[in-house]
């Protein structure tokens, strides 16, 4: 997702990548390493910084298709309506752990 839509957003890298995405391999590259070290304490904190920027893509994914989706109605059959669904849906259980009146 990010890699498909960091134009709309303006964080293209030169080679026209996420910078998430970038981030996030670099970031996996460190987790791998940290479990051949058995190094628990460090791998979670890693994963917990992995999790945090998987959750851009999401977020920026939900926006990307709410624009996609201005003008439709609820019964037209276009699949941005179903891809918005989907990640609105699945960044609502974050919002909702940080403040459940928004995340309504």
């Amino acid at each position: 997702i990010a890699y498909d839509i960091c134009d709309d957003f303006d964080i293209c890298t030169q080679t026209k990548d996420s910078e998430v995405n970038v981030e996030l391999v670099l970031l996996f590259g460190e987790a791998k390493k940290m479990l051949g070290r058995s190094s628990c304490d460090a791998f979670t904190l890693i994963t917990k910084k992995i999790e945090s920027f998987m959750q851009i893509p999401l977020i920026q994914g939900s926006i990307y298709f709410a624009r996609e989706m201005e003008g439709l109605t609820a019964g037209d059959n276009d699949g941005v309506i179903g891809a918005g669904y989907i990640l609105t849906n699945s960044i609502l259980p974050q919002c909702k752990s940080v403040d459940e009146e928004s995340a309504r």
